[in-house]
């Protein structure tokens, strides 16, 4: 790897040793008004996968603490991770008794697409009239669609 020494942005007396890449990105954010784009924040459809990998678990035994039975048990935990397959909410349930993660965040960005489905149906609850006012139904309609905007 090349280094080059520098002084960062010429504004400091010391020297540094840096990457070449590292120094050519300094420079051109330093000297231009561009930005570097952030990364989104979308979630991935489930996390099955990487919470199996950070207990070194194999698909075949996850598939056992499930209680699947018999040769290609592993696959349905396959399908389960690549969302070829939605678990029942009481694979769901098992899935959260054995990695120890609430199922909203297992399932982080399928709670994402459903919360904001919710929010979206709220919002047409809001607007829908009604003979009588209830003021805590309002309240929890509008945390609803918040929730979503935020």
């Amino acid at each position: 790897m090349f280094f080059i020494k520098l002084a960062i942005f010429g504004k400091l007396p010391r020297l540094r040793q840096l990457p070449l890449a590292a120094y050519c990105v300094s420079l051109i954010v330093a000297q231009s008004s561009l930005t570097l784009p952030l990364m989104s924040s979308t979630q991935l459809t489930n996390y099955l996968r990487t919470n199996r990998k950070r207990f070194a678990l194999s698909q075949e035994e996850v598939a056992f603490l499930l209680g699947f039975k018999g040769e290609d048990k592993g696959i349905k935990v396959c399908r389960d991770e690549k969302f070829a397959r939605e678990p029942s909410l009481q694979m769901a349930l098992a899935y959260e008794a054995i990695y120890g993660r609430p199922v909203r965040e297992l399932f982080a960005g399928l709670y994402q697409q459903i919360e904001k489905e919710v929010a979206e149906r709220a919002k047409v609850l809001i607007y829908r009239k009604e003979r009588k006012p209830n003021f805590k139904r309002d309240q929890a309609l509008t945390n609803l669609v918040s929730k979503a905007i935020a």
